[in-house]
């Protein structure tokens, strides 16, 4: 068989890549305590690398090749979902260095310890755990079956598509088992490099096939002189009163916005968390969110992930990265082999996190607690290996088997995990959030988002009750309902349980966050300031104020002479919105010192979560517990059905 120089070139950037991960997965792995710690590295990664890591983690194949189809499809609305890095490097800042604190000084290993130790409720460690699990088997099978069927038309058919997809889950596999968290977050770092050199590679080569930047301006200029291309090139309105989003043509300043909080999740997520707990210090967080996620990738986004879309637009492309890179298929193999890994590599720093996080919260937050409190630490590091085993397996099944089924539940992970956000909130700030209130809250929220999201609807529909709406009424992604429904429980619970149910742990953080703030006079003068500009950016750069954009910068269905920046007007304004974003993350993490280091050493308690929940043993009341909970819901969806029903 004669191999062509595409597959020539996969095959040698591909062995080097895994003989590197593999390398270092090695090297992780020698290290002191490394099999006893293979599930958490607490404390022991550089700040830098959990920084890049981070980045890596919070924009993965999912932004990389899903903004610009997005953009190719819907138009230059599309590329308003590029700040949605600012959104992100915000709950960053607002929560990282909070929970980064509390983790050290309490001993948390995982988010479910944080939330179960702050709450006082075992429900916060099976909802994350779910949320996990979630991440590493359907959000990762998603982009895997993608991968694997972009390396298929790269290779000419060479490779089959399901073949190719078990091939990036075993290279994935065979450094994760070997190094756990500490390879995932340390291989992260690198995967981060790998990924935005292959982005300025795309961008390179979308600039080069349009004939240059201003060349691609002009076309795009001509679409927008047709009519009917009008909603390419504007925002359609602050709302639409549409039974689903998908009843309208064009997008909504509402729907970019609930997009933006949704995409902005996988900062609440169980991995960040992991990999921020893993620190040895909290000194790359400021600087992590401001200078790498919104300053250079947040940039990368606004303009190079947006020019790439742009070209898919002029060349009328369903798959804008996958055809630029066949585009160059037979003139240059090997940056089309480049750039690929690039994306595997992106994709990477995702699935290991995920999966080494899932199997934790399954093993040590789960298993362990709640079934075999005195299971000992070989024992547990093995289950772990095997959890991680099944998680990729039943990834890859996903993906090859069942890939309208990943793409339904995949859909699901990030707002999910964005309605961990208020939790964490009150667990950094909000001491008003009592225990029964964010519980109850993230669970109205979980459930609204599956109720509006194509899963859920089909999930009604199957035991039959037919919902009176579709995906994304109103224009609002799933994400943004579950959020207002979270927060409205939230506020109900909390006014009824305050008196009744105190959370004496409330008590004990707000004394020890009095303890390690450094913060002066003067930035807390500035705190009004801060809040009013953030409310002012998320109203003008993701919200109703993205109609500005339509006439700021020119008539964006005028001559090319009236683009005033010689852009797409609405581009231009995306733009400006992600300097004055990157300002404001800047301003926030560094001027009111929310993302700063910590000014005073901060030692770890006695005891904390992670000693507490090894002695708590199953319960009866968490059987009793789940059993109510269970047939609640059986009885919601049957007195539902028998309402709505046909």
């Amino acid at each position: 068989m004669n191999l062509t120089a595409s597959q020539i070139w996969l095959i040698a950037f591909g062995a080097v890549y895994v003989a590197t991960t593999s390398f270092w997965a090695r090297q992780c792995a020698l290290r002191e305590g490394a099999a006893r710690r293979y599930l958490s590295a607490t404390g022991e990664l550089p700040a830098w690398i959990v920084a890049l890591a981070l980045a890596a983690l919070s924009l993965s194949t999912w932004v990389t090749l899903g903004l610009p189809d997005e953009i190719a499809r819907v138009g230059l609305p599309g590329a308003a979902l590029a700040l949605s890095t600012i959104v992100m490097a915000l709950v960053g800042v607002l929560t990282f260095k909070r929970q980064w604190q509390v983790g050290r000084r309490f001993g948390a290993r995982s988010q479910a310890q944080l939330l179960a130790f702050y709450y006082r409720s075992r429900g916060f460690a099976w909802l994350s755990t779910g949320v996990g699990v979630l991440f590493a088997v359907a959000f990762t099978a998603v982009q895997l079956g993608v991968l694997g069927r972009l390396m298929a038309e790269l290779s000419g058919g060479g490779i089959a598509a399901e073949p190719a997809t078990w091939l990036i889950a075993l290279m994935t596999f065979s450094y994760v088992i070997v190094g756990g968290l500490y390879a995932a977050g340390a291989l992260g770092a690198l995967q981060c490099v790998l990924l935005a050199v292959g982005v300025v590679g795309l961008t390179l080569a979308a600039t080069y096939l349009s004939g240059g930047f201003a060349t691609l301006n002009v076309a795009m200029n001509k679409l927008a002189l047709v009519p009917a291309n009008a909603h390419l090139f504007r925002i359609s309105g602050v709302v639409r009163f549409v039974s689903g989003a998908d009843d309208v043509t064009g997008w909504t300043s509402a729907l970019v916005l609930s997009t933006g909080f949704a995409l902005a999740g996988i900062q609440a997520s169980p991995m960040a968390t992991q990999l921020l707990l893993a620190a040895r210090d909290d000194r790359g967080i400021a600087a992590g969110q401001t200078w790498v996620l919104a300053g250079f990738f947040g940039g990368l986004c606004a303009f190079g992930l947006a020019l790439i879309g742009a070209w898919g637009l002029v060349a009328t492309s369903n798959f804008a990265v996958g055809d630029l890179l066949l585009k160059f298929g037979g003139s240059s193999p090997w940056f089309v082999a480049a750039i690929y890994i690039g994306l595997v590599a992106a994709f990477q720093a995702l699935a290991a996190t995920s999966a080494v996080t899932a199997a934790h919260a399954l093993v040590r937050d789960i298993f362990v607690p709640d079934f075999m409190p005195d299971l000992d630490p070989p024992t547990v590091t093995l289950l772990g290996r095997v959890c991680v085993g099944v998680l990729t397996l039943a990834s890859v099944l996903l993906a090859t088997r069942a890939p309208a089924a990943a793409v339904s539940l995949g859909a699901l992970a990030l707002p999910f995990a964005a309605q961990l956000f208020p939790p964490l909130l009150g667990l950094c700030w909000l001491r008003w959030i009592s225990p029964p209130a964010a519980l109850v809250g993230a669970i109205t929220g979980v459930a609204t988002v599956a109720l509006t999201d194509n899963f859920g609807i089909a999930l009604m529909n199957f035991v039959g009750l037919h919902l009176p709406w579709g995906r994304w009424p109103w224009t609002i992604h799933s994400a943004g309902w579950g959020l207002a429904a979270n927060a409205a429980a939230a506020l109900v619970i909390a006014a009824i349980t305050q008196s009744r149910r105190a959370n004496q742990r409330s008590d004990v953080l707000r004394s020890f966050f009095a303890n390690v703030a450094s913060t002066r006079a003067v930035q807390r003068g500035l705190k009004s300031t801060a809040w009013a500009a953030t409310l002012a950016w998320l109203f003008l750069g993701t919200g109703p104020g993205l109609l500005f954009g339509n006439f700021a910068f020119g008539d964006s269905g005028g001559a090319f002479s009236a683009w005033l920046l010689g852009v797409p007007p609405l581009w231009g304004w995306c733009l400006l919105a992600w300097g004055l974003g990157v300002i404001l993350v800047w301003f926030i993490a560094y001027k009111l010192e929310l993302a700063t280091p910590s000014s005073v050493e901060i030692d770890p308690a006695e005891k904390g979560p992670a000693a507490r929940l090894k002695t708590v043993g199953l319960r009866i009341d968490h059987v009793q517990a789940l059993l109510w909970a269970l047939s609640g819901a059986g009885a919601l969806i049957t007195g539902l059905a028998w309402i709505f029903g046909h």
